[in-house]
């Protein structure tokens, strides 16, 4: 195996480094894909079939330039997640500071447990939890010990609420 690795040492950091430069990956990270390729070819490789090791290894190292986009678009849509969500808070946010009457109607209209959910969707206090669906469902069902069927009950009613006043956003 040590033979192996020094000879094929140069294609194998060459695979990780051309897909560290492609997907914008450290190089670090490709070339431990890459060994980890190099590993699965000794296992799966079988001299009986007239091929090469060489060449067997160069088709199999294709998996850490996937590896790597498939790192690198999960990493994309996780940032454009979070600027997404970034974006409706502040709007959201600005707008509920614009309409003061819209707040003083949810005490009148809206039960004790929307408002709670309502404000904690209004604050930043969601944000130290980076906001999304699960982890405000987890936050109310584990921290706050709510029924599932509360939270849901308590979102319909805010969504209910927000529609009869014909808030918009924008």
């Amino acid at each position: 195996m040590e033979n192996l690795l020094k000879q094929y040492l140069p294609m194998i950091r060459k695979a990780a480094w051309q897909a560290s430069r492609m997907w914008k990956q450290e190089y670090e990270e490709a070339l431990s894909i890459a060994y980890e390729v190099f590993i699965e070819t000794l296992g799966k490789y079988d001299d009986k079939r007239n091929v090469k090791f060489g060449t067997y290894l160069y088709h199999r190292l294709r998996k850490v330039n996937e590896k790597c986009k498939s790192q690198h678009q999960k990493k994309k849509n996780e940032c454009s997640t979070t600027i997404l969500i970034n974006i409706i808070d502040k709007r959201i946010f600005n707008i509920f500071k614009e309409r003061l009457e819209f707040y003083d109607s949810s005490e009148t209209e809206l039960s004790l447990k929307a408002r709670e959910l309502l404000n904690w969707l209004l604050t930043t206090e969601h944000e130290k939890n980076r906001a999304s669906f699960h982890r405000t469902r987890k936050h109310f069902t584990q921290v706050l010990n709510w029924k599932f069927k509360d939270l849901q009950q308590a979102w319909n009613e805010i969504h209910r609420w927000w529609n009869e006043n014909n808030f918009v956003l924008g």
